[in-house]
């Protein structure tokens, strides 16, 4: 392993840091954990520690101490944050991982902490960084790039659907909530001719959705990544919802969105108060059902694709890790990058596949509400 570069990962005891660590170990990359909790820490790095190499490097830095995680970060060749709010933590991480020489990568993040690091100067010449390196953004981006191959020639129409049940962590419930009114897309809006329509999408409330299970709520979103994607793509019309499957989660979110008077840590912690109920006594899930439509050199085509996974962090943490190799590995060039369109969508996929990260990818050239008949009639 002394031949490798040597990785960081800051905020390596959340759930998502957790398992970026824990992928990036397992194939063989030197490691070293960074957070606030050092008997924290040095348990990860025990319960690390086993076959694929020793344990990892610890190092205890508070992120709100720049030179404390300067060092922290020192000697690294690529600096991974998979702390939040990502707007809030990430400027600071990018700019220890500047003043140290090292490429940075982000487990979250988009168009706001994209223009915080322009606004900035990062990174620097000569350097790399991948934002929104995820499940979403992230893995929600490269899914429809990975639809839209081939025997696709063109690509028309894409609807998604996105979401399941699983718990909120504080942070990830702070960059959700962040999602719906600080700049990282637009509720009820979806792609339409090349431009945004807000409004074009209302909320399906207790309705079914191809493969989820039972009956389940969806809400219209159109995020930066969506558009960017659609436009890239060359798409007509795109259509996304985010999906969630419990009572509880449903009706915090209804409330907050009518414009309940909830100061934002007390938001944070209701819904993951929420999330718990509604995962209490039931197995997580994630699941992706895209349904893309376009034209192939022997005429019309529907491919749709079903992903299913069995947790959201392992999922995000996956993907935190496969940038954060491809980066180590000199896979980019330099500048900004989000990771959805920096990954290759194929390999990227199998290896979240070979990680367990993802359970199944399934694509099949027919509408998702047919193909959803068929699995029903075959279980």
């Amino acid at each position: 392993m002394s031949g490798r570069p040597l990785v960081t990962v800051v905020g390596a005891t959340g759930a998502v840091g957790h398992a970026a660590a824990a992928f990036l170990h397992r194939d063989g990359v030197p490691l070293r954990v960074v957070g606030r909790r050092e008997p924290a820490l040095r348990s990860l790095a025990a319960e690390l520690a086993g076959p694929a190499g020793g344990p990892p490097q610890v190092a205890v830095a508070d992120l709100t101490d720049a030179e404390a995680l300067a060092g922290a970060c020192a000697g690294s060749a690529v600096v991974v944050n998979c702390a939040g709010p990502a707007t809030a933590v990430g400027p600071r991480v990018a700019a220890a991982a500047e003043a140290t020489g090292a490429h940075y990568v982000d487990a979250a993040g988009d168009d706001v902490l994209d223009g915080q690091l322009a606004a900035a100067g990062l990174p620097g010449p000569g350097r790399v960084a991948v934002l929104a390196a995820g499940m979403s953004p992230g893995l929600t981006g490269l899914l429809p790039r990975l639809l839209a191959g081939p025997p696709f020639t063109r690509v028309d129409s894409l609807t998604g659907y996105a979401g399941g049940r699983d718990r909120f962590t504080p942070a990830a419930a702070a960059d959700y909530l962040a999602s719906l009114t600080e700049g990282y897309g637009t509720a009820g809006a979806a792609w339409r001719d090349g431009r945004v329509a807000a409004g074009a999408l209302a909320p399906r409330l207790g309705e079914p959705v191809p493969f989820f299970p039972g009956l389940v709520s969806a809400f219209p979103y159109l995020s930066g990544e969506l558009r960017r994607v659609a436009a890239q793509l060359g798409l007509v019309e795109a259509s996304w919802f985010n999906v969630f499957d419990g009572e509880h989660t449903l009706a915090l979110l209804g409330r907050l969105r009518s414009g309940g008077a909830v100061a934002p840590g007390e938001a944070v912690s209701q819904l993951c108060h929420a999330a718990e109920l509604d995962a209490a006594g039931l197995r997580p899930y994630q699941l992706f059902v895209l349904e893309l439509t376009g034209r192939t050199d022997t005429g019309p085509l529907t491919r749709t694709l079903v992903a299913r996974a069995p947790d959201t962090y392992l999922l995000s943490g996956a993907v935190t890790a496969l940038a954060a190799r491809t980066v180590a590995e000199g896979g980019l060039p330099p500048g900004r990058h989000r990771a959805d369109a920096a990954l290759p969508p194929e390999r990227s996929v199998r290896r979240l596949r070979d990680w367990g990260a993802l359970l199944s990818v399934e694509v099949s050239d027919e509408a998702a509400a047919a193909a959803a008949e068929v699995e029903e009639g075959v279980l």
